[in-house]
């Protein structure tokens, strides 16, 4: 038979083989053929696995990513943990509100008592006024006058804890409906893997429901308590009135002359309106082709303004803190043109302004000075004039805190008659701490009065949504050192 020529060799070397050797050769041949043909299958088989094993992984994560983004999806922007700080916050101060409105019941009453023992009964019939002492006539004047501004603050303190309560309700309505909505729209397994969150924060915002409406309850109460007193105010004012005339009008004429506190300074100003590009530029910017969302408006000092920053300016909106920082970054600016610690009579005030979280860092878990001590490391806050800080209580309410080193006070200023106890009492430790930090000396601050102040002394807004707009014109008002005219 013909030798077939094994594969790789020349004929003259095949022809030297013998049939056996060539029968040899082409058996390892087809061997190798066939080693070869099954390794390439276990390489395709293993690399199938590993593509599967890897499209596995990739939809694994994707379906987290896609479960992540439907619990923000339930959580932002109003998360269930900051509803559940505020809504505590709320109903804390809807007893407060109430344990305030009745002990100044409890006062009331025991004013009208004393007084009421001033009548008697002369022969004629005709109820008559015992004469008083000048001193204890001044004493219940002054215990009268007392109590009217406890009245407006009592009045203010039920409307601003109403408008909280109000905020976090709507809040947790929203929240509520996000994790009702993940319970039905269940187009995926991630969003029915979202739903069983969305079960656990329906369960846990119903409970802040009922807290939060037993909170409103709280507060009827107490506005239904107040109501009766200020009529009764009056009467006492009229008997006191009868009971010392003379007294009373000599004290009146001494509260008078006394010297007024100034929230601000003396100087008038106005304030210019809008000519017509500006309407029309305003008109731009916030109307619907303004741009997108995350559009870059403008820039102060490395703080960009974008356009749904800009969108918080329309009416009934909440003013979020972008435009309040570059607005009273502004401010200062402004200030610092103006000539701010020159020494002329008049002029700008030298004046820091915090960003808006530096009271969120400072106090909202409890007062924390080491969180905040590096804050002013280039700053000398003790050479300034003033100390501004806007803070922004329980995400619903725009107030600014003030150390006014130039008349050794803590001014509070909130358009809704707030007191602002808690907020002076933590900028004054801070101001002891800084200057212990700072200065290695403690700082003698027992000359210094708390001044909240009131709706004789700054305007109150009558809506609820300008708290943004009129501190940052408190703000304003003060680093001017203008007398207030909104």
């Amino acid at each position: 038979p013909l030798k077939p020529v094994p594969y790789g060799l020349t004929s003259a070397a095949a022809s030297s083989l013998t049939f056996r050797e060539h029968n040899e050769i082409f058996f390892m041949q087809e061997k190798a053929a066939e080693h070869r043909a099954k390794m390439l299958l276990l390489n395709t088989d293993k690399a199938t696995k590993e593509e599967a094993r890897t499209q596995r992984i990739e939809k694994q994560c994707k379906l987290s990513e896609e479960v992540l983004a439907k619990l923000r999806q339930l959580a932002e922007p109003d998360g269930l943990d900051a509803l559940e700080a505020d809504a505590r916050e709320v109903t804390d101060a809807a007893c407060e509100v109430l344990e305030s409105a009745l002990n100044w019941e409890a006062t009331i009453i025991s004013l009208a008592n004393d007084v009421d023992e001033l009548a008697f009964t002369s022969r004629d019939g005709a109820e008559r006024q015992l004469p008083l002492p000048v001193p204890e006539a001044q004493a219940l004047v002054t215990l009268h006058l007392q109590l009217k501004d406890d009245a407006n603050t009592a009045d203010a303190e039920v409307s601003f804890a109403r408008a909280a309560v109000s905020g976090v309700v709507a809040r947790a309505n929203l929240l509520g409906e996000k994790a009702e909505r993940a319970l039905w729209e269940k187009d995926s397994e991630a969003a029915e893997m979202a739903a069983l969150k969305g079960h656990t924060m329906a369960k846990r915002v119903d409970i802040h429901r009922s807290e939060l409406a037993d909170a409103e309850a709280k507060l009827e109460r107490a506005s239904q308590t107040l109501e009766p007193l200020t009529g009764r105010l009056n009467a006492i004012a009229s008997i006191l009135a009868l009971a010392n005339a003379d007294a009373l009008l000599a004290f009146a004429r001494a509260q008078a002359a006394a010297p007024k506190r100034r929230p601000a300074g003396t100087r008038l100003t106005t304030l210019s309106p809008l000519n017509d590009e500006e309407e029309d530029m305003v008109d731009e910017l916030l109307g619907p082709g303004g741009g997108t969302g995350e559009s870059i408006i403008s820039e102060f000092e490395g703080q960009p303004v974008r356009r749904h920053d800009i969108l918080t300016l329309r009416p009934v909106q909440w003013l979020n803190d972008e435009v309040i920082n570059v607005y009273l970054k502004l401010v200062l600016a402004r200030a610092g043109r103006d000539g701010a610690g020159s020494g002329v009579a008049g002029a700008p005030l030298r004046a820091h302004v915090f960003q808006s979280f530096f009271y969120t860092k400072l106090a909202d878990r409890g007062y924390d000075y080491k969180g905040i001590r590096r804050w002013t490391k280039n700053i000398d806050i003790f050479a300034l004039d003033a100390l501004l800080v806007p803070i922004n209580q329980s995400r619903s309410h725009w107030v600014l805190a003030v150390a006014n080193m130039r008349e050794k006070r803590f001014e509070f200023y909130d358009s809704l008659g707030g007191r602002g106890k808690a907020q002076m009492e933590m900028i004054r430790q801070y101001l002891a701490d800084e200057h212990m930090d700072k200065k290695k000396t403690e700082l003698d601050l027992g000359e210094w009065e708390d001044v909240a102040w009131k709706r004789s002394e700054i305007p109150y807004q009558d809506n609820g949504s300008d708290c943004g707009a009129f501190m940052c014109q408190f703000a304003s008002t003060l680093v001017r050192n203008v007398a207030v005219n909104f």
